[in-house]
């Protein structure tokens, strides 16, 4: 008879001075997780662990081969002082009972990894975790918000001389990327994918994003030797840079998003930006920042003309005159000014927050007409 194939995941943490603990569990089959949880008392961590186990088998209702992913080493049931013996008895039992399969996958260390991986399954809720793992569970979504932020920003770029010396210590962006690709199909299981900081789709993003950006700066040919990848500190990781030569005349682009002051001196970007024709001029840090500040504000536009179609081409006006402002200083000056913010009564009517309205610097290149228009959703 065949087994269906089951992955149990199991996670504990425990007070040691109160002895109050919970476990985190997820049951994987056919491409589906289940999450469930459970609070404890007078127990210890692994104690939870192995709690969320048994009562993770309890639920299965057909013999399977069961794969238990752990972060620790649960000890033995043979054993005659061991602490958990008749949590492990009880285990072995509900196992025979349904004719069940074990092995154990003890990823020692990987306890985090493992909580992220049963918080993806279904029926999670962060709200129904104890007050200690709610804080903390909030904590992490506010440190990766910051990091998702902080990728999401334009990199930086720096067009430096050529650089001839150390490129053999680094790791080229081909090798780089089929490390991701095999780390992803190591830690794949059943074509559900663990908890992984680097994704080849995001890196090969990136890559593209950093080769487009060298182009617009000037990048006229061919590399003169294997881009290469660089690896930097941040917050809980490591981030990942390129750089990389070009053939023509052996100019280097660096292209990141930490920024590296020990670069500007030496970097042709400034000069590079400041004699395009047609961009926002300034240095090259207010260059970046204004450019972000555009974008901000053509998506508060973007908010309003999807509450209020009215004003659709009143907001794609603005966005229009926005994006003519050249000077870099002056965008910056303004930043908080050229946003539009809507405004909610108690009847539920929408509009634009009049002193959003009032304060734009925008509105007085616009005609009239326009302005008119636009008064008559202002509250």
């Amino acid at each position: 008879m065949s087994l269906d194939a089951v992955r149990i995941l199991s996670v504990g943490s425990c007070d040691a001075q109160s002895r109050l603990g919970y476990y985190e569990a997820s049951i994987s089959s056919q491409g589906q997780s289940t999450y469930y949880t459970a609070e404890l008392a007078d127990t210890t961590a692994n104690r939870c662990v192995l709690q969320g186990m048994i009562d993770c088998v309890k639920k299965l209702t057909s013999p399977s081969a069961i794969v238990f992913s752990v972060s620790t080493k649960l000890g033995s049931a043979t054993r005659k002082k061991s602490p958990n013996k008749d949590l492990l008895l009880e285990l072995e039992g509900l196992l025979k009972q349904g004719g069940h399969e074990a092995t154990y996958d003890v990823q020692e260390g990987e306890g985090r990894s493992i909580r992220r991986t049963v918080r993806t399954a279904k029926g999670f809720d962060h709200k129904l975790l104890p007050t200690a793992a709610r804080v903390s569970y909030e904590g992490e979504l506010s440190v990766s918000h910051r990091l998702d932020s902080h990728k999401n920003r334009q990199p930086f770029i720096y067009v430096i001389p050529p650089i001839d010396f150390g490129w053999e210590h680094l790791p080229t962006v081909e090798d780089t990327l089929k490390a991701i690709k095999r780390d992803e199909e190591i830690r794949s299981d059943g074509g559900e994918l663990y908890d992984l900081a680097y994704r080849s789709e995001k890196f090969s993003k990136d890559w593209e994003q950093a080769v487009t950006i060298a182009k617009s700066m000037g990048m006229s040919s061919d590399f003169r030797q294997e881009p290469s990848v660089l690896w930097m500190p941040s917050e809980l990781q490591m981030e990942y840079g390129f750089v990389f030569k070009e053939d023509n005349n052996g100019t280097t682009y660096v292209v990141s998003h930490i920024e590296m002051p020990w670069l500007e001196s030496i970097s042709m970007t400034r000069d590079i930006l400041n004699n395009r024709p047609g961009g926002i001029q300034g240095t090259y840090k207010q260059v970046k920042w204004a450019t972000d500040i555009v974008a901000r504000a053509i998506d508060s536009y973007a908010e309003v003309n999807q509450e209020i179609p009215e004003l659709a081409n009143l907001c794609t006006r603005l966005a229009d005159v926005l994006k003519l402002q050249r000077e870099a200083g002056w965008i910056i000056a303004n930043r908080e000014e050229i946003r539009l913010r809507m405004k909610r009564k108690g009847t539920g009517l929408v509009g634009i927050c009049a002193r959003s309205w009032n304060e734009n610097p925008l509105v007085r290149l616009l005609s009239n007409e326009e302005v008119q228009e636009m008064r008559e959703f202002a509250f």
